[in-house]
């Protein structure tokens, strides 16, 4: 973790390296960074705080928190990209619901094609 200054009573966020971070499986699979916001109280030490409070103040050294709008004709490019990062809703939530929607995502609107196609699979039946 970055060196903390004491002398700062105020909130600040601080990033964990993210393979020093123990995690949920999940996590890892998003290849996730992570960050805390927390505030030194001389009574009781650390004290963790919502980033929404950093955020308000609107300053140049913190972090910054953006929202991107996608034009709907980039969606592909980027579900692309997201997906090639093993971001898509399998990695997310791991539910079969989400194995469904990532799949449909691939060979409905990415197009990739299958790893074994029928014939593949003609030929494997007949040994």
């Amino acid at each position: 973790m970055e060196q903390i200054d004491l002398d700062i009573w105020e909130e600040s966020i601080y990033r964990l390296p993210g393979p020093h971070v123990g995690t949920a499986r999940r996590h890892h699979l998003q290849r996730g960074e992570y960050t805390m916001c927390l505030f030194w109280d001389r009574e009781t030490g650390w004290c963790f705080v919502r980033h929404d409070t950093v955020f308000a103040r609107n300053e140049r050294k913190q972090d910054a928190l953006w929202k991107l709008t996608i034009l709907w004709a980039e969606r592909e490019n980027v579900l692309r990209v997201l997906d090639d990062q093993n971001i898509h809703a399998f990695s997310l939530f791991e539910s079969d619901d989400a194995l469904l929607e990532t799949f449909a995502l691939r060979r409905l609107i990415l197009e990739v094609p299958p790893i074994a196609t029928q014939a593949d699979a003609a030929e494997f039946d007949e040994r």
